[in-house]
């Protein structure tokens, strides 16, 4: 396979290739297929990101070769599998069971409203038909334009369409300097030329307007700007230039410069957080990028986010006034592993019935927490429970009088209050409480107009002083094994309770059921355990378990996780006259990981509540 990568023809390909989306004529041997928007005047800002906002889900799809080997995508080039098995995975590549309108009817059926899909990833592998390299789709087996069935397949079901493009690319000769950690690029150049990154930004600029002109996008999601000595962020603010002089009214994300993806806007429309929840952001819009799985790439036997975790993550998004773009990696046949559909399915049937709750709806007006979050439209405010205190939640004072407060998620009365200072206090029975997410609708007088006041029940414990204070600031703790990543160094701030913790105060090696052991130094009666665990890292903590024990060696187990998460907020309590009350008697808390298969432990910080013992 050649890149095509002379320079003279770069560049006139690429002046044809404006002059026909500025003209509406395509020059010889160019696609026909023109970009009507372009003509139009450019919107304003927030007329491009109306849909965009509203929308709040959308489905990201990474898959390429790759998938033949189940590892990830572009990260495992010349670190697992070695660069010239890598590279050559196309010529295997025949995924026969690849139907775009299967894999964008699945999107409605999640109640999804977008789609974006990686073209082109680190790898430098195109998944369309290029003109400008010959490593690209049509030279597999399959030779199939799997980025132009999937754009008719999306607009046909009336779903926005967008395109993922990597500005980093490890196989082009011209990407340099290369990071040989990945192998190095995947072609030589000729006796006597040297890499020029200005011939590969020219290869660049004619693929995006190769892809903006046939496809249409209305969004471009770029990534892999971050490498030093290579990217700066003049070529970033020059090449988002460039794309909105192809159509002014495309969407771009905030990553073709370099920064922190999660609130630094130096180019684009909006925010990316990568593999975590955004922060509560009304200013600027935002999309949390995240995995149904472990990895991005398909992987075999992965382990799928549960129900709760998965919507949760959608409405703790739409709290924060930001959306979710969920990532699916097709199998090496072209299809989305079963499991993983089903998951899409049930969020899409939840969403038929609260939908409303999300979609076109303002984040707000109280911030979201561990106790869930709230979203608003109009005259109606809907609070997403996901934690209940054990009496009644209190928010913190809103503005705006109430005057009615309904359950949507079943056929209880809701109890509720609000005092003089607006403080609202919001209770159900036990039994009326979803497992999952309680949906509360609240009816305003007027139109919502205004935020409540910062704070709230940070977690559960601080609303009810049954729960008692910190008694785990001078414990000790031991662990199961320790891995060469553990630092000593880091031990004080599992317990420490500091805001500036490293990512994590512990690591064990890779083992069945790895557990840290936290040593009280005395017996309290202890009410609860919150649990942090390290960013981007939540799957590894999959199943999850608290027990206590009094003398270190009969252990009683009181709680495991049902999800996958990065924070936790345990209750640790005990029946008394027919209800639950905070407290059980212990010196050590244990928590361990429960699945059979082996897993690194580790976390970030741990807070063990109690009160003296009687």
């Amino acid at each position: 396979m050649t890149l095509r990568h002379d320079v003279l023809g770069c560049l006139c390909g690429l002046a044809a290739l404006l002059l026909a989306c500025t003209t509406g004529h395509a020059a010889p041997g160019t696609p026909t297929h023109t970009l009507a928007r372009a003509e139009a005047p450019p919107q304003a800002a927030d007329d491009r990101l109306a849909w965009f906002t509203d929308a709040r889900f959308g489905m990201f799809i990474h898959w390429a070769p790759v998938s033949l080997t189940g590892h990830e995508i572009g990260w495992s080039r010349g670190v697992v599998t070695p660069r010239e098995e890598y590279d050559n995975l196309y010529l295997r590549f025949d995924p026969v069971g690849f139907d775009a309108d299967a894999i964008a009817q699945l999107a409605v059926d999640a109640g999804m409203k977008y789609v974006v899909f990686t073209t082109k990833h680190h790898d430098g592998f195109c998944m369309w038909d290029t003109v400008e390299t010959d490593f690209d789709i049509m030279a597999t087996p399959f030779a199939r334009d799997v980025v132009a069935e999937l754009a008719e397949a999306c607009r046909s079901r009336g779903l926005h369409f967008g395109l993922y493009y990597s500005v980093l690319d490890w196989y082009h000769p011209h990407y340099y300097p290369q990071n040989p950690q990945f192998g190095g690029a995947g072609e030589a150049l000729p006796d006597g030329v040297e890499p020029d990154l200005n011939v590969y930004v020219d290869y660049m600029k004619a693929q995006l307007a190769e892809l903006i002109t046939r496809f249409e996008p209305e969004l471009i999601w770029f990534d892999g700007a971050w490498e030093s000595g290579t990217w700066t962020d003049e070529r970033g603010e020059d090449l988002v230039a460039f794309v909105r002089e192809l159509d002014p009214d495309i969407l771009i994300n905030n990553r073709a410069m370099r920064g922190d993806h999660a609130t630094d806007l130096d180019s684009g429309d909006y925010l990316t957080p990568e593999q975590k929840l955004g922060t509560f952001n009304r200013a600027t819009p935002w999309e949390t990028c995240m995995t149904i799985g472990t990895q991005w790439a398909w992987k075999p036997n992965d382990t799928v986010k549960s129900l709760a975790s998965c919507l949760r993550s959608l409405v703790y998004c739409a709290a924060g006034d930001g959306n979710l773009l969920f990532n699916v990696g097709p199998t090496e046949l072209g299809v989305v592993d079963s499991e993983q559909a089903e998951r899409l399915r049930e969020m899409g049937a939840w969403l038929d019935d609260y939908g409303h709750t999300v979609y076109g709806t303002r984040g707000g007006p109280w911030r979201p927490g561990e106790w869930g979050g709230s979203t608003c439209r109009g005259n109606k405010i809907y609070l997403h429970v996901f934690n209940w205190p054990l009496g009644q939640l209190v928010l913190p004072a809103y503005g705006q009088r109430i005057t009615d407060a309904r359950l949507l998620t079943g056929d209880a009365e809701v109890q509720w209050s609000q005092d003089a200072s607006g403080r609202l206090s919001v209770g159900l029975p036990a039994e009326a409480r979803d497992p999952i997410n309680t949906v509360i609708e609240l009816t305003v007088e007027g139109a919502v107009n205004r935020l409540a006041e910062p704070g709230g029940p940070v977690h559960l414990f601080e609303s009810d002083e049954r729960f008692g204070a910190v008694v785990s600031r001078h414990a000790r703790f031991t662990t199961s094994s320790v891995a060469h990543w553990d630092n000593p160094d880091h031990h004080a701030y599992l317990l420490g309770g500091a805001e500036d913790a490293p990512e994590f105060a512990f690591h064990t090696l890779e083992e069945e059921h790895p557990w840290v052991t936290i040593d009280l130094g005395g017996v309290y009666e202890v009410t609860g355990v919150l649990i942090e665990n390290r960013p981007l890292y939540e799957a590894k903590s999959a199943g999850l378990s608290v027990s206590i024990s009094v003398d270190g060696v009969g252990w009683d187990t009181v709680w495991r996780a049902d999800d996958t998460r990065r924070r936790w907020t345990v209750p640790i309590t005990r029946p008394q006259a027919g209800i639950q009350v905070p407290g059980r008697t212990a010196r050590y808390v244990r928590l361990r990981i429960e699945r059979d298969e082996p897993t690194y432990f580790h976390l970030r910080s741990v807070e063990v509540w109690g009160n003296p013992a009687e």
